[in-house]
Protein backbone atom coordinates (compact mmCIF):
# COMPACT_ATOMS: atom_id res chain seq x y z
CA UNK A 1 0.00 0.00 0.00
CA UNK A 2 1.06 3.58 -0.51
CA UNK A 3 3.22 5.14 2.22
CA UNK A 4 0.80 7.73 3.51
CA UNK A 5 -0.09 8.59 7.08
CA UNK A 6 -3.77 8.21 7.90
CA UNK A 7 -4.08 11.94 8.50
CA UNK A 8 -2.12 12.78 5.34
CA UNK A 9 -4.06 13.28 2.14
CA UNK A 10 -1.22 14.20 -0.21
CA UNK A 11 1.66 12.44 -1.88
CA UNK A 12 4.60 13.61 -3.97
CA UNK A 13 4.65 13.05 -7.70
CA UNK A 14 7.65 10.70 -7.41
CA UNK A 15 5.74 8.51 -4.95
CA UNK A 16 2.76 8.59 -7.27
CA UNK A 17 4.94 7.36 -10.11
CA UNK A 18 6.37 4.57 -7.98
CA UNK A 19 3.13 3.55 -6.27
CA UNK A 20 0.32 4.51 -8.66
CA UNK A 21 -1.60 1.23 -8.35
CA UNK A 22 -1.51 1.32 -4.55
CA UNK A 23 -2.63 4.94 -4.45
CA UNK A 24 -5.53 4.33 -6.83
CA UNK A 25 -6.52 1.32 -4.71
CA UNK A 26 -6.36 3.48 -1.57
CA UNK A 27 -8.62 6.11 -3.16
CA UNK A 28 -11.07 3.44 -4.26
CA UNK A 29 -11.11 1.66 -0.90
CA UNK A 30 -11.35 4.74 1.33
CA UNK A 31 -13.41 6.99 -0.95
CA UNK A 32 -11.08 9.86 -0.04
CA UNK A 33 -9.20 12.14 -2.42
CA UNK A 34 -5.40 12.29 -2.59
CA UNK A 35 -3.60 15.52 -3.48
CA UNK A 36 -0.56 15.14 -5.74
CA UNK A 37 2.29 17.53 -5.01
CA UNK A 38 5.44 18.63 -6.81
CA UNK A 39 8.03 20.57 -4.86
CA UNK A 40 5.54 20.68 -1.98
CA UNK A 41 2.93 22.47 -4.12
CA UNK A 42 -0.43 20.87 -4.86
CA UNK A 43 -0.73 20.25 -8.61
CA UNK A 44 -3.48 17.66 -8.99
CA UNK A 45 -6.02 15.54 -7.15
CA UNK A 46 -7.02 11.90 -7.53
CA UNK A 47 -10.57 11.43 -6.34
CA UNK A 48 -13.05 8.59 -6.49
CA UNK A 49 -15.75 8.83 -9.12
CA UNK A 50 -19.26 8.64 -7.82
CA UNK A 51 -21.58 6.32 -9.68
CA UNK A 52 -23.57 9.22 -11.12
CA UNK A 53 -20.36 10.96 -12.23
CA UNK A 54 -19.23 7.79 -13.99
CA UNK A 55 -22.54 7.33 -15.79
CA UNK A 56 -22.69 11.00 -16.76
CA UNK A 57 -19.17 10.78 -18.18
CA UNK A 58 -20.12 7.75 -20.28
CA UNK A 59 -23.20 9.64 -21.51
CA UNK A 60 -21.12 12.71 -22.36
CA UNK A 61 -18.62 10.60 -24.29
CA UNK A 62 -21.39 8.86 -26.22
CA UNK A 63 -20.55 5.36 -24.95
CA UNK A 64 -24.06 4.89 -23.58
CA UNK A 65 -27.39 6.53 -24.21
CA UNK A 66 -30.49 7.06 -22.16
CA UNK A 67 -33.60 5.03 -22.74
CA UNK A 68 -35.84 6.72 -25.30
CA UNK A 69 -38.96 8.20 -23.75
CA UNK A 70 -40.96 7.84 -26.95
CA UNK A 71 -42.92 4.61 -27.32
CA UNK A 72 -42.66 2.48 -30.46
CA UNK A 73 -46.29 3.07 -31.38
CA UNK A 74 -45.72 6.84 -31.19
CA UNK A 75 -42.92 6.84 -33.78
CA UNK A 76 -43.78 8.69 -36.96
CA UNK A 77 -42.63 7.09 -40.19
CA UNK A 78 -41.54 9.72 -42.64
CA UNK A 79 -40.73 9.70 -46.31
CA UNK A 80 -42.44 8.12 -49.29
CA UNK A 81 -43.14 4.41 -49.32
CA UNK A 82 -42.16 2.86 -52.64
CA UNK A 83 -44.09 0.09 -54.36
CA UNK A 84 -41.25 -2.33 -53.65
CA UNK A 85 -41.46 -1.81 -49.90
CA UNK A 86 -44.36 -4.17 -49.19
CA UNK A 87 -43.20 -4.86 -45.65
CA UNK A 88 -43.12 -1.16 -44.80
CA UNK A 89 -46.55 -0.66 -46.33
CA UNK A 90 -47.93 -3.58 -44.30
CA UNK A 91 -46.59 -1.98 -41.10
CA UNK A 92 -48.15 1.36 -41.98
CA UNK A 93 -51.48 -0.27 -42.87
CA UNK A 94 -51.51 -2.19 -39.59
CA UNK A 95 -50.79 0.94 -37.57
CA UNK A 96 -53.51 2.90 -39.33
CA UNK A 97 -56.10 0.16 -38.82
CA UNK A 98 -55.42 0.15 -35.10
Amino acid sequence: MARMKKSQNSIGIKELKDQASSIVQLVRDTGKSVIITKNNLAIARIEPLRKTDYLQRLLDLGFISTTPTQKWNELVLEGPVSESSLAMQAIIDERESG
